[in-house]
């Protein structure tokens, strides 16, 4: 059994009439709708004029949106950690209980708001705070990205179809442009549950009615997923498919060149970088191309293989470890590169925390 508490009041900016309804009403609704997508099937709500009452369902159900209790969660989190000498849990389960006067709870909440700090933070993200269910940062750096190795939404559209129907599930095409995921395999599930999803208090479920890879089709649509990265569902799936095709990894593919100017071999790295407590402070794909002819090795963009063409022709084996000297010294000056780029980036947002006291 699992209690999820929170006060309305404080979070009715997120809804366009800033009210959050009243019980079981679209406040409610919508956390649940975040926290426990299982949980929530609006297609089961009463017609408009059909009689009520409908049990303590609000008048205001209707306009429950998954995205905003996204955002509720999201406040939770992010006032727990700013707050880090308070109970905020405490607080929200004896307010919940009248255990204390709400008006004693808030002066021991007691927080100085830099509206113009908010605005910044607001804007240089795009989307408002990150959440548990999407997250946002990793979207906007992976979009900005795609963006720059030309991966579009047909293509992370095909790579998900495809993986999802290797491992069990199906995807079915709706008359409105919109994809339904029928069935998501209990193997996902479990992996998630014993997963990365589990450490982030988020969950997938059995089906997903209306999906889309594309973004601004999903935030025009309230009620559909964007799948991409960062959703729990596309997370969970790209983690499947890396476990199960490591082996296949090792042994390669033959893809032809259609311009007709590239004869050698690619050799992809998966580079991390850990830093003093061991953690994972970044990670990222290196390609490097070693020209058949000349032995010259030359750093790629990842991206590239899309130029390239299947091919079904057979090559003669070739020594993996052969290659991997042939690559290493320009490796590992890549790697090198990669950390000072990460290490740049934590000083920057030391510096920000310091500048905000948030240090």
């Amino acid at each position: 059994m699992r209690i999820y508490c929170f006060i309305g009041s404080a979070y009715g900016s997120h809804f366009p009439d800033g009210q959050t309804g009243g019980h079981a009403g679209k406040g409610e609704t919508s956390v649940l709708w975040a926290l426990e997508p299982d949980c929530v099937d609006l297609s089961r709500l009463p017609d408009p004029d059909a009689p009520g009452s409908h049990f303590a369902m609000g008048d205001d159900a209707p306009e429950s949106d998954r995205r905003v209790g996204e955002l509720m969660v999201k406040v939770f989190d992010v006032l727990s950690e700013v707050l880090y000498d308070t109970n905020l849990s405490q607080l929200l389960l004896d307010a919940a209980a009248n255990a204390r006067d709400l008006n004693e709870i808030l002066q021991e909440i007691s927080i100085e708001v830099d509206e113009e700090y908010i605005a910044s933070v607001k804007e240089n993200l795009g989307e408002s705070l990150a959440t548990h269910y999407i997250d946002y940062t990793r979207i906007q750096e992976m979009t900005e990205r795609a963006r720059e190795q030309r991966l579009i939404p047909e293509y992370t559209e095909a790579f998900f179809r495809r993986a999802l129907s290797t491992v069990g599930g199906t995807v079915r095409e709706r008359r409105d442009g919109f994809l339904a995921v029928e069935s998501v395999p209990l193997t996902l599930r479990r992996l998630a549950e014993e997963g990365m999803l589990a450490r982030r208090r988020t969950s997938i479920a059995r089906q997903y009615p209306r999906v889309t890879f594309d973004k601004q089709l999903a935030f025009q649509n309230p009620d559909a997923e964007f799948l991409c990265f960062g959703h729990p569902l596309f997370e969970i799936v790209l983690t499947w498919v890396e476990r199960e095709t490591a082996n296949s990894l090792q042994q390669g593919a033959v893809f032809t060149d259609p311009d007709g100017n590239l004869d050698g071999v690619v050799a992809y790295y998966e580079g991390e970088i850990r830093d003093g407590t061991e953690a994972v402070a970044g990670k990222r794909l290196f390609a490097f191309y070693v020209d058949a002819h000349s032995g010259e090795v030359r750093k790629f963009n990842p991206a590239f293989l899309w130029d390239l063409a299947e091919s079904d022709q057979t090559v003669e084996p070739m020594s993996i470890e052969s290659l991997k000297t042939q690559v290493f010294a320009e490796l590992i000056p890549t790697l090198e590169e990669y950390r000072h780029e990460l290490a740049a980036e934590r000083d920057r947002q030391a510096d920000i925390k310091r500048k905000y006291g948030l240090s």
